[in-house]
């Protein structure tokens, strides 16, 4: 699915929806992606959702929307994911897509330390937002199918930042879907538990 999807927005397809879920239908989680360009946000979004992987670089403008339906702890949900832009230019919009989001995924690429230290800024972004509403947040190394030679951060540093900033943890490959799964799963799992 893309952002371009024609549903129907309408007061009584909502109140509908609304009386769905009110009934143990699929329950909405929105989950947002960050992190600078070229991390692989959207490498780790099409491997999740489709399970395929697109070695040729696309540049995100503005943000990329799939879904997923997951079950979680008997739970039926609907995993709206937003792939958003990493380039400077991009960065007025993101609050676009952050505003409602249940969750967040800071990805970084291992083999390049500047996008690891500008997660800081990244979770500065989404300062009020996690103040306000519990934002439960996953912080991603991609890229950990390279050689161990090319890696530029290393695992303890990481794995310890996130834990300081209450952040689920993994390393992922987006290439080879190492890490992929269990990272939304944990995320999904961690929002169920503390929200529903």
């Amino acid at each position: 699915m893309c952002c371009g999807d024609n549903e129907n927005k309408s007061p009584q397809k909502q109140a509908l929806k609304t009386k769905q879920n009110q009934q143990g239908q699929k329950k909405d989680v929105k989950v947002v992606m960050l992190g600078d360009k070229a991390v692989g946000k959207s490498s780790l979004a099409s491997r999740f959702c489709f399970d395929k992987f697109q070695s040729e670089y696309e540049i995100t403008i503005g943000g990329v929307y799939n879904s997923v339906d997951m079950a979680v702890k008997g739970q039926q949900l609907k995993i709206h994911l937003w792939d958003t832009a990493g380039e400077e230019k991009f960065k007025s919009l993101l609050s676009l897509y952050y505003r409602d989001a249940n969750a967040a995924i800071i990805v970084y690429d291992i083999t390049q330390i500047e996008t690891f230290n500008s997660i800081q800024g990244w979770l500065t972004e989404l300062d009020d937002k996690i103040q306000k509403d519990g934002m439960v947040l996953a912080l991603v190394g991609n890229k950990c199918d390279c050689l161990e030679s090319d890696r530029k951060v290393p695992k303890q540093k990481a794995s310890e930042f996130a834990k300081t900033h209450g952040m689920i943890f993994y390393e992922t490959s987006a290439k080879t879907g190492e890490g992929v799964k269990p990272m939304f799963t944990q995320l999904i799992e961690q929002y169920a538990q503390d929200k529903l």
